[in-house]
């Protein structure tokens, strides 16, 4: 019989524990919402006064210009360049890498077709169209015109 009794105070005690952890969390958690409704209340309730000095603004600052250094412009090509070049132009446009002008001036079209002819040559450690194996592997793959001309007269004469 003591043991029953004991059962159900220990039961007692349990089920006393449970509901006082209960209300208390149900209290905190009041307490915070209560916190939370007080704090959104002042941030309402701030109005603009008009007697209160309004700062004033920053002063903007103008940013620093950076300094730009003079580059000279580029020498003019030589008499020799621009025949390179023009030969060069005319090579690859023969072998259809090459859609612009003829001019002997190194635009972008001209760059272009470099660009692909050099990647498709094995060629891609040269930068300039000028340099020796560029040009030797172009006179290997096109005639220039004075050499269209001569086997021209070969062919055609008797």
């Amino acid at each position: 019989m003591k043991l029953k009794i004991v059962k159900y105070l220990v039961l007692g005690l349990v089920i006393a524990s449970w509901s006082l952890i209960a209300l208390t969390e149900h209290s905190d958690a009041g307490r915070r919402a209560e916190r939370r409704a007080a704090r959104k209340a002042q941030e309402a309730a701030v109005t603009y006064r008009e007697d209160r000095v309004q700062p004033r603004p920053k002063p903007q600052r103008s940013r620093p210009q950076p300094v730009r250094r003079y580059s000279p412009p580029a020498p003019a090509p030589s008499a020799e360049e621009v025949a390179a070049i023009t030969s060069t132009q005319r090579c690859l446009a023969e072998l259809g890498y090459y859609k612009g002008e003829i001019d002997g001036k190194k635009g972008r079209a001209t760059w272009s077709a470099y660009w692909n002819f050099k990647r498709e040559h094995d060629l891609a450690s040269h930068n300039d169209l000028l340099a020796e194996p560029v040009q030797e592997k172009l006179a290997e793959l096109c005639q220039s015109p004075e050499e269209e001309a001569a086997s021209e007269q070969v062919a055609t004469a008797p």
